[in-house]
């Protein structure tokens, strides 16, 4: 059972999230004459943590109830229905900030810097190229129960988000999931409204890139100016160690497939030979944390789409398939192409 542990905003364990967004699926289950108690029982989650929006518990409790929730009302996209529900001031003091940024690309800037404060399972993504930008999020846990359903909330509150931002008949040009077929697509394209491509390397949004640019009605610079100095204080005080730091732009950079030691040294102003210095005060190192990244994101693909074997190696920056699949059979015990057999099973579903 995940005990209450009642800290203020900000205080978030690594690979755990605020509870904020799960407050509203209490009258989602309700809709389906659906007991919520015992399904909180089963995912370990004790009721009680409600009670506080800052309460946090670990990602991985919270896949499990989100697949039971779809299990048990027999609805596929209880997920993108749960995300429906949520609204910025889920996010806590992070969704107070987003209103008052003085245009869109300030508030996903801003979103980018202190996501950490409400989550720490996983870590938003914005690419910009040609005229197109791509909001993605990318789950930081492996093989995540009820990935399908955290994917699901997450990108319908990204829309919320974007539609609080832009304005309510925002939409985006594509959504991209990181799904198998076959998949019912008609509640994804009623909340929507845009094409919809499945077999994603992670969960996106694809818009125009003149929307960042676009102003916040109603923004306000001095409410914008306190607010972003109390959540840099909080961010000081919950400062992420520098080798969780590094993991995350891995991450980011293993997905927009710019990953190398120098770049990522780079984003820190720092030489390669200071950054391993760095990672090994903490006992880590470069090629350990890049192997966990791509490890993750090999365990994603490999169960929740169809991309080939060869189509997961290129995206992960592997020149050479043989090399990939030797890795695989490291991390997994046996033949990715086995391992996705044994695992694909429900995935589809829930």
């Amino acid at each position: 059972m995940v005990m209450i542990e009642k800290i203020p905003f900000g205080q978030v364990s690594e690979e755990h999230v605020r509870i904020g967004p799960l407050i509203d699926i209490m009258p989602l289950l309700e809709r389906f004459n659906i007991a919520a108690e015992p399904l909180f029982e089963e995912a370990g989650i004790a009721m009680d943590l409600l009670a506080d929006a800052n309460n946090t518990l670990p990602f991985s409790s919270l896949g499990r109830l989100l697949e039971r929730c779809a299990e048990m009302t027999g609805c596929p996209h209880f997920g993108l229905l749960a995300g429906q529900e949520y609204h910025l001031q889920t996010l806590g003091m992070l969704g107070d900030l987003l209103p008052h940024c003085a245009d869109v690309e300030t508030a996903l800037a801003c979103l980018q810097d202190f996501f950490h404060l409400h989550d720490r399972g996983a870590v938003p993504t914005l690419a910009v190229g040609g005229n197109v930008a791509v909001l993605g999020y990318n789950v930081l846990v492996p093989d995540l129960p009820g990935f399908r359903q955290i994917q699901d909330a997450t990108m319908a509150i990204a829309l919320n988000m974007m539609r609080s931002l832009c304005g309510p008949d925002w939409k985006p040009r594509l959504l991209r999931l990181a799904l198998r077929k076959p998949v019912d697509l008609k509640p994804y394209r009623a909340l929507f409204g845009c094409d919809i491509e499945l077999d994603a390397e992670c969960p996106e949004m694809v818009f125009p890139r003149k929307d960042l640019r676009q102003a916040i009605p109603g923004a306000s610079n001095a409410r914008f100016c306190l607010l972003k100095e109390e959540l840099e204080s909080l961010r000081k005080k919950s400062a992420l160690g520098f080798a969780a730091r590094v993991r995350r732009v891995i991450l980011v950079f293993l997905v927009l497939q710019r990953c190398s030691q120098e770049a990522v040294a780079g984003h820190f102003a720092l030489h390669r030979r200071t950054l391993n210095r760095m990672l090994a005060a903490e006992g880590k190192t470069y090629r350990g944390l890049t192997d966990d990244a791509r490890r993750m994101l090999t365990l994603r693909m490999l169960r929740h789409t169809d991309l080939s074997l060869g189509e997961i190696a290129a995206a992960l920056g592997y020149a050479d398939a043989s090399v990939f699949n030797r890795a695989c059979r490291r991390w997994l015990g046996m033949p990715p192409s086995d391992w996705r057999k044994e695992r694909a099973q429900g995935a589809a579903i829930f």
